[in-house]
C-alpha cells in the first residue's frame, strides 16, 4: 500500500516520538499491526507495562490496540484476543458502535485521516479486515462526506478512497 502522494501520506502519518505519542496515535487508529510500528517497540513495552495498552491477535496478525478502544475493537472483530488481558476502561466510542459497521467505520476512519490515496482491499488487508467490512465502513464515511472516492494517483487505475480533509489539504 505504497503512498502515492508521499509529502500528503507523510504529513498525515503519526509522528511518534514518545509513548504518549504513540497512544494519541492508537486512540485514532484504533488498531496498528505491529509489523507496522516496529520502530516503536520500545514506546509499545513502557505503555504495555504501564496498561495502556495490549496486544490484540487480529486475522492479519498481532496489533496494538489502546486499553480505550478495546471494546470498539471486539465490537469490530469479534473473536480477538489480547494479551495482557485489558483492564475496563471508560470507552465512549463503544457505546456509539452499536454494530461491527459502527465499530469499523471509526476504524477505518482514523487510518483513513492518518493515509493519502488508498485502495480499500489493501486497507482492509493490512488491518485484518474482510474487504466487505472495509468497504461497508468506507461506504458509510462517504455518506458522512468523511471520505471520498476517486482516482488521485497517476499510476494506479483501480478506485482509491481518501480522506476529505487530507485532499482538501493537498491542493494548493
Amino acid at each position: 500500500m505504497g503512498p502515492p502522494s508521499r509529502p500528503v501520506a507523510e504529513q498525515l502519518w503519526p509522528d511518534v516520538r514518545s509513548s504518549d505519542d504513540l497512544h494519541d496515535a492508537l486512540l485514532d487508529l484504533c488498531v496498528l499491526p505491529v509489523s507496522s510500528a516496529q520502530a516503536w517497540n520500545a514506546f509499545a513495552d513502557a505503555l504495555v507495562s504501564a496498561g495502556r495498552i495490549v496486544r490484540a491477535t487480529l486475522p492479519s496478525g498481532p496489533a496494538w490496540v489502546a486499553a480505550e478502544r478495546v471494546e470498539l475493537v471486539r465490537v469490530a472483530y469479534g473473536a480477538v484476543t489480547f494479551d495482557p488481558a485489558p483492564t475496563p476502561v471508560r470507552n465512549d466510542l463503544a457505546a456509539h458502535a452499536d454494530d461491527e459497521f459502527a465499530a469499523a467505520e471509526r476504524i477505518v476512519g482514523g487510518w483513513a485521516a492518518s493515509l493519502g490515496p488508498f485502495l480499500a482491499h489493501s486497507l482492509a488487508t493490512r488491518l485484518g479486515m474482510t474487504p466487505r467490512l472495509a468497504e461497508a465502513a468506507l461506504g458509510r464515511l462517504e455518506s458522512g462526506g468523511l471520505v471520498i472516492r476517486g482516482h488521485f494517483t497517476a499510476d494506479v487505475s483501480e478506485s482509491e478512497w481518501c480522506d476529505r480533509a487530507a485532499l482538501d489539504g493537498s491542493i494548493g
